[in-house]
């Protein structure tokens, strides 16, 4: 075989001349054979994709973790408030209940407007912070109205004829009073329950 280039003569399966190096006929390639060099850095293609993909999927599983992580640090805080606040009322509540478990068992003037002025006071100091603590609040208040109007009756009973009292005015005001005690716990179980 003659190269076309220079003329040289080459063998008969050369490939390239020996004299120029110019190839020399038409060359036929097997299938998937490698024809030369592989560039370098290309064999490493699928493989940095894949790193790529796995570092991807890290970060956006240390993103999505931290911001479950703070939706639970914000829930277990809001727990946590809730369950102060309802501590807070639980003690509004006892105060008031404390004049109520008075009216049952008998207590002396003194004693009885005694337990009303630190009840009204608890409730005073109370600051409701949303609409169910207010409505139990509520409740306290006109339960205490309630014994407040007792106490001016049986303090106006007392004033005016010395130790007469009107047991069936004192009895329906405590009465009354009674069941917006019940109406405030119920109220407040529920309230301790969230």
């Amino acid at each position: 075989m003659l190269c076309e280039k220079c003329g040289a003569e080459a063998g008969d399966d050369a490939v390239f001349c020996p004299k120029c190096a110019h190839r020399i006929g038409a060359v036929v390639e097997e299938p998937n054979a490698v024809v030369g060099p592989v560039a370098p850095g290309r064999s490493r293609g699928p493989l940095w994709v894949a790193a790529g993909v796995v570092l991807l999927l890290v970060v956006v599983g240390v993103v999505a973790g931290g911001i479950v992580m703070a939706q639970n640090r914000a829930a277990s805080a809001s727990a946590a408030k809730q369950e102060a606040q309802a501590k807070e009322l639980r003690v509004v509540y006892e105060k008031v209940a404390a004049v109520d478990s008075a009216t049952s068992v008998g207590i002396n003037f003194r004693d009885y407007s005694s337990k009303v002025q630190d009840a009204q006071a608890a409730v005073d100091a109370y600051k409701a912070p949303d609409a169910p603590a207010r409505a139990i609040v509520s409740d306290l208040t006109a339960a205490l109205d309630l014994y407040k109007l007792a106490n001016t009756y049986w303090n106006a009973a007392i004033q005016s004829s010395g130790s007469r009292v009107d047991n069936e005015t004192l009895s329906t005001s405590w009465q009354a009073a009674g069941t917006s005690i019940d109406s405030a716990r119920q109220k407040l179980e529920a309230y301790e329950k969230k």
